[in-house]
């Protein structure tokens, strides 16, 4: 919200109100909420979801958010396994049907967000940004990230400011902002297949 706040000038607004920022699920969350899923009867295609396959999901979708794990969930087919091969190639598969275009909603809003709240300049670079950043899993630098957006008006502070609130946003993220020469990657692991796949 402080972003969208900032721009439209409502920070004032927010004021009267106590931020808190809510937190991805842990780890044990995740695996419980997907195990939970299918015993729930919230999965078509199976009623039972093991620890190990849940664990694969989980890792799969690095940002633990509900959202996106019952979204690659509910991809997810075949006799459940504890195998962890079998398990990461079912997760795989599930992952292959989760980056179909006719899933294209569960990850076009990101795009949408950027086009709709940032200033076409902004935009501009932020869609570089997550094009540049989406071949590698883990991410690139500043220092790298500024030859490879080629963009002479634009200062290494003007490129943070962007970076930081793709961060707040949930595009991104960095282990430590104060190190110009440390990995920013996609804080959703899916969003960066997705993007790899149908933005570069």
């Amino acid at each position: 919200m402080e972003p969208l706040a900032k721009e439209g000038l409502y920070m004032g607004v927010m004021a009267k109100f106590e931020n808190f920022e809510i937190q991805p699920l842990s780890t044990e969350q995740s695996i419980d909420f997907v195990c939970d899923i299918a015993k729930e009867g919230g999965v078509l295609s199976r009623s039972v979801i093991t620890k190990t396959e849940a664990m694969c999901i989980t890792s799969a979708t690095g940002w633990r958010a509900a959202y996106y794990l019952d979204a690659l969930t509910q991809k997810l087919e075949g006799a459940p396994t504890d195998d962890p091969a079998q398990a990461q190639l079912l997760v795989e598969q599930a992952i292959e049907k989760l980056l179909n275009t006719t899933e294209s909603q569960k990850f076009s809003t990101w795009e949408e967000h950027l086009k709709k709240h940032y200033k076409k300049d902004e935009c501009d670079i932020a869609l570089a940004i997550l094009k540049a950043l989406a071949p590698d899993i883990d991410g690139k630098s500043i220092n790298a990230l500024m030859p490879i957006l080629n963009r002479p008006e634009l200062t290494k502070v003007g490129l943070k400011a962007i970076l930081r609130r793709m961060d707040v946003e949930g595009f991104i993220t960095c282990q430590d902002w104060s190190n110009d020469d440390a990995s920013i990657c996609y804080r959703n692991l899916l969003l960066r297949l997705w993007w790899k796949r149908w933005n570069c």
